[in-house]
């Protein structure tokens, strides 16, 4: 069962990508199964049909503390200034 809020895992067939599985993380907005209305760490939305044959599995992710993503972003900006 998927919850609205909750960011998953999707793995999906795609005969397109090495291997023949793509890999998408995303969170779940709206949820009228099998319909996932999902929202891609790049901020696009879409729909997943989760009774599709590309449809593989979902894996529930960790949430994010906010001081974690925090101490995250201040070590990517401290890379970009440099030395």
């Amino acid at each position: 069962m998927f919850e609205i809020g909750r960011r998953y895992e999707f793995q999906m067939s795609d005969p397109l990508f090495p291997g023949g599985v793509t890999y998408q993380r995303c969170e779940v907005i709206e949820y009228q199964a099998p319909l996932l209305k999902l929202s891609s760490e790049e901020g696009k939305e879409w729909v997943l049909n989760t009774s599709s044959p590309i449809f593989i599995r979902a894996e529930e992710l960790a949430p994010q503390s906010a001081e974690g993503l925090a101490k995250l972003m201040a070590s990517l900006e401290s890379l970009k200034a440099g030395p």
